[in-house]
């Protein structure tokens, strides 16, 4: 029996020795309200955590070097879901709100050292401003020209 435990030891040891590296990658103003998927590749066990606008941290859910994937809390579903193949990870945000913009991180379970971090912000409001000019007529009491001016209302669309 301890020569059985000890084998599943060095097999799990090895196996997560294949972590190398972690990037993280994903869009970087997504629209409030929209789902958002941030794309982590690595190897062997990672976790996703979240440290949102508010300094708010959030342990979101973790994949094993086995496959397995899973949220930390049922509290998330619905809001976060987790995907992986052979080398590479999906965390996607449904519905991303003002409370879920942040810093992601994604992180080598077993060596915090491999970690890699995206900075998601809510993209700005359109600043696209349309002038809308027309002229005015303007007649003056002194002069007898009339004084064309150029009025211009700009509206934020």
């Amino acid at each position: 029996m301890q020569d059985r435990f000890m084998w599943i030891v060095c097999v799990i040891i090895f196996y997560e020795a294949g972590v190398s590296a972690i990037q993280i990658d994903g869009p970087l103003e997504p629209p409030d309200g929209s789902n958002v998927s941030l794309t982590c590749i690595a190897k062997g066990s990672f976790r996703f955590t979240l440290l949102n606008s508010e300094n708010v941290r959030t342990a979101i859910g973790e994949c094993t070097a086995f496959g397995d994937c899973y949220l930390y809390s049922s509290a998330l579903t619905g809001q976060y879901e987790i995907t992986k193949n052979d080398e590479e990870a999906t965390l996607t945000i449904f519905n991303i709100d003002r409370y879920r913009f942040g810093m992601y991180s994604c992180s080598a379970l077993f060596n915090a050292t491999l970690s890699d971090s995206i900075y998601i912000q809510q993209k700005p409001e359109s600043m696209d401003f349309t002038n809308t000019c027309t002229t005015c007529r303007r007649h003056s009491l002194l002069l007898p020209l009339t004084v064309l001016i150029l009025c211009c209302n700009y509206t934020c669309i």
